[in-house]
């Protein structure tokens, strides 16, 4: 009757300990721009919205049996064709385009760093007669008094 009675007036039950979380290790996925898998697949979405477009439609049905038939004569068809050029386009991404693009912003993002560096002490140096710059604020914090 006791413990009744000290629930109800509002007494606090303890939580068991926390157990440790579990921990898991990943490593960092890198991710990559695949320029030209986004490319081809950006260009059969065009081509799938193309034939949903009434003014399109019919040239786009056209030019697809036309397509489908060329490659029914080569001895293939637009899906076995598309199987194929998708390793393509990922081993064309993983060879050259990727490192390239990356590269490329790895350079650019270091220009973008040094230019700064260069630049704004030359911008300061002009500026500051003319009191055009705000003053920088101090990186001390106020003392606070009661």
């Amino acid at each position: 009757m006791k413990k009744t009675a000290a629930k109800k007036k509002g007494a606090t039950t303890k939580m068991p300990p926390k157990e440790p979380l579990a921990t898991t290790t990943t490593t960092p996925t890198e991710s990559h721009p695949d320029a030209a898998a986004h490319v081809y697949e950006g260009a059969k979405g065009v081509w799938a919205w193309g034939k949903g477009v009434a003014v399109f439609s019919p040239f786009m049905g056209i030019a697809e049996a036309v397509a489908g038939k060329a490659l029914e004569v080569a001895g293939t068809n637009m899906e076995e064709l598309d199987s194929n050029i998708v390793p393509q386009l990922k081993n064309l991404d993983s060879g050259v385009l990727n490192p390239a693009i990356e590269k490329v912003a790895e350079v650019m993002l270091g220009a973008a760093g040094k230019a700064e560096e260069i630049v704004k002490p030359i911008i300061v140096l002009v500026l500051s007669p003319f009191k055009m710059l705000e003053q920088q604020p101090s990186n001390e914090t106020p003392e606070v008094t009661n």
